[in-house]
């Protein structure tokens, strides 16, 4: 769970009508493609935004090395060097692991702590981040396996291997949401 620490600096300056968010994702520690998306930021004039959420694959790690302490270690450290390109666009940064992310990012208690990468950052996997009085951004990242028309995968799902896996971690992450009812019966049950 995110600590209060990280929900109250998140939510500074955002009591406001409007939350400007950019969104990224499949940086695949292209380096240079941050850089170009700051330049375009500032060169735009739309460096007023609140925050940035970046939706995995940060990296270009091949899931096959899971079990690899040096190529995963090499791992966080790219995810490093992306989140602190994105960092310097805006310094609140919100990111989710995806499959090509180093594993340990995807750890939550009582199976480990998730690395703190950088000081302004927060991993939202498995989490959820309240940015406004209203507003409440909730995290999975990783992928399942995707098909095309064949029994072979285009590519491995990482960390679920199925959707019966991802479907266990969003009934822990939206508890609400495990049952058979609908969002319109469960609103009906509260009144």
């Amino acid at each position: 769970e995110i600590s209060q620490m990280y929900q109250t600096k998140f939510q500074q300056k955002l009591a406001k009508d409007t939350v400007r968010i950019l969104i990224t994702s499949d940086v695949h520690y292209s380096l240079d493609r941050v850089h170009e998306l700051g330049e375009w930021v500032h060169l735009s004039h739309e460096d007023e935004m609140d925050f940035i959420i970046c939706c995995g694959d940060l990296t270009n790690m091949d899931p096959a090395q899971e079990n690899i302490p040096e190529v995963v270690s090499a791992t966080e450290g790219e995810m490093t060097a992306v989140i602190s390109g994105l960092e310097n666009i805006k310094a609140r940064v919100v990111y989710l692991p995806g499959n090509h992310d180093a594993p340990t990012t995807f750890q939550n208690p009582p199976h480990g702590q998730k690395p703190r990468l950088t000081t302004h950052s927060i991993n939202l996997h498995g989490s959820h981040l309240r940015i406004a009085p209203d507003l409440v951004l909730s995290g999975l990242g990783g992928s399942v396996p995707g098909y095309q028309g064949s029994s072979s995968p285009l590519w491995a799902g990482y960390p679920y291997t199925s959707e019966d896996k991802i479907k266990a971690d969003l009934d822990v992450l939206f508890p609400s949401l495990s049952s058979d009812n609908t969002i319109e019966q469960q609103q009906q049950q509260q009144q």
